[in-house]
């Protein structure tokens, strides 16, 4: 039952498996050894038509989460929700060593990601700029904060290209009020829960979105506010999505035995 929409949704409608955690050994495994499980998951789940909802972790798992979707779709746009644009190098091939900060130049150069576009920027990694030149990037689009907060979502909206499905992948740092322990990289600014949550309203209903991971949410106090609490309201916002919901009506629960005096 969602009060805020006015509608409830039969769970006898959908088919939720939650497959549990997936295995990390610190001392054994390293973030390639953890990728590709996330990746096997994933193409075990679409081959069965089915959507993945990851939970994590590290963003450097999207590199991982988004490859494995070449195996059912040959073409996907990238919709990442993120403070940072996570393109930064250092100068090594384009860095060799994977990591959260520069993850999306790999995401970039998947042959299936024919659009990636960067929502809630406002921050940037200090880039070293000597023996580097800067290149156009076309299939890069970027949304500021400042613009989704001022203007809204309309310059995207207008410019997503409806014959291809995306993926959300959707950085906890994002967020405003992000300065309390819930990310590893706290900024300045951000967008609130309405705002992000009327945009995934219009891409639910505009776009066909076959899959979604939450990252970079960190250990911290259970509350209603967190990053976790946002991500669980928009992961139950996909699920409405996904079937046909009833209007909650005005009336109100009254014990069987005592509705003459309740009433």
């Amino acid at each position: 039952m969602d009060a805020d929409f006015g509608k409830s949704l039969a769970l006898e409608k959908l088919r939720l498996f939650d497959l549990g955690d997936v295995v990390f050994r610190p001392t054994e495994d390293n973030i390639g050894t953890l990728g590709k499980r996330v990746a096997y998951l994933i193409r075990n789940i679409t081959d069965r038509g089915a959507f993945p909802v990851i939970l994590g972790g590290d963003h450097t798992l999207a590199r991982y989460s988004i490859q494995a979707l070449s195996h059912r779709y040959a073409k996907i746009g990238v919709l990442q929700f993120d403070a940072h644009t996570d393109l930064y190098s250092a100068g090594a091939a384009c860095d060799g060593q994977l990591n959260h900060a520069n993850v999306m130049h790999w995401v970039r150069r998947m042959p299936h990601v024919q659009r990636l576009w960067q929502i809630g920027i406002r921050d940037v990694f200090h880039q070293p700029t000597d023996g580097f030149a800067l290149h156009e990037a076309p299939r890069i689009h970027t949304l500021s904060a400042y613009e989704a907060a001022t203007a809204g979502y309309e310059r995207m909206y207008a410019a997503l290209d409806t014959d291809i499905p995306y993926f959300i992948s959707f950085d906890a740092d994002v967020l405003a009020g992000s300065e309390p322990p819930d990310t590893a990289t706290p900024v300045l600014g951000g967008l609130n829960f309405y705002s992000i949550m009327s945009c995934f309203e219009y891409l639910f209903s505009h776009h066909r979105i076959i899959g979604m991971e939450f990252v970079e949410i960190g250990d911290a106090a259970q509350g209603a506010h967190g990053a976790s609490a946002v991500a669980a309201r928009l992961i139950s916002r996909f699920l409405f999505s996904l079937r046909q919901t009833t209007a909650i009506g005005q009336g109100l629960y009254i014990p069987n035995d005592n509705v003459n005096s309740c009433l």
